[in-house]
């Protein structure tokens, strides 16, 4: 047979190879995992594992080296899924904060305001910042993370409230969103960013600077606070 005709075989041959091979290291990483899960990594067995990826004891030598191997590549692939959930968070978060001002200016610019999104503009901010503080805590339970996270989730519930007190009695413009609020918005959405990509981006440590900038968002929130407590104050001593 002419080595021209051949290639297309061999092509085919290759390809089928590589799709079984995957195949099969799906299946042993498969079932690790559950029997990890169910028996402990150190009650486990090679026996087990093979026998419920329906393998052999040399396929998964061959393919991984051992059980401890097969545990690192269970790892490995653990933290590449949260990485990427991470870089998605992430996206999400800085497309929400840099476009926040622009949504609002073009709104009012294209007369495209609504009851509606006048009131769920300021309800996504603050679920899109609860949310990434809370994850952030269970990934970081350090006093300094955890302090900060309660003060501008509490501070948030806190200025709520207030606003639909005063919403109640007609003085609602009174502590009407300020200048600094929207200023502490931006540090926010900007530090819970890098703090959630974590990983140094052109040699800066990206999630310090990121915990710093939340710190100085929570700062920015207790004093923006202050002045909306201030400017109600008359009418809560009533």
């Amino acid at each position: 047979m002419e080595p021209a005709a051949r290639q297309p075989r061999d092509r085919a041959a290759g390809a089928w190879q590589w799709a079984r091979t995957a195949g099969t290291q799906r299946a042993l990483l498969d079932a690790a995992r559950t029997v990890f899960v169910e028996r402990g990594f150190a009650n486990a067995s090679i026996a087990e594992v093979v026998q419920r990826a329906d393998s052999s004891v040399g396929s998964l030598y061959h393919h991984f080296g051992g059980k401890s191997e097969l545990f690192i590549a269970l790892w490995q692939e653990y933290q590449h899924a949260q990485e990427e959930a991470a870089s998605k968070a992430v996206a999400q978060a800085r497309k929400a904060g840099v476009t926040d001002s622009l949504d609002g200016y073009f709104a009012r610019r294209l007369g495209q305001i609504s009851r509606l999104g006048a009131f769920l503009d300021p309800v996504a901010d603050k679920l899109i910042v609860a949310v990434a503080l809370v994850l952030l805590v269970s990934r970081d339970p350090r006093p300094l993370i955890v302090l900060t996270a309660v003060v501008i989730i509490g501070r948030e519930i806190t200025i709520s409230a207030l606003r639909e007190w005063m919403a109640e009695i007609g003085a609602r413009r009174k502590v009407a969103v300020s200048q600094l609020g929207k200023y502490k918005t931006i540090l926010q959405i900007v530090g819970l960013s890098m703090m959630l990509y974590r990983a140094p981006l052109l040699g800066l440590q990206t999630y310090q600077i990121g915990v710093e900038l939340t710190v100085i968002a929570a700062a920015a929130t207790l004093l923006s606070m202050v002045f909306y407590l201030r400017a109600a104050w008359p009418d809560l001593k009533r």
